[in-house]
């Protein structure tokens, strides 16, 4: 994934790419609001 990509997420705790789990999940939320 890109920076982009990471940074599409606006919820608290996202885009930290240490946090992979987080930024999954938080990802694929922004992306599902997104095209829902």
């Amino acid at each position: 994934m890109t920076d982009t990509q990471w940074g599409t997420c606006k919820q608290p705790g996202c885009g930290n790419r240490v946090n992979m789990r987080l930024d999954d999940y938080c990802w694929e939320h922004d992306y599902t609001s997104q095209y829902e």
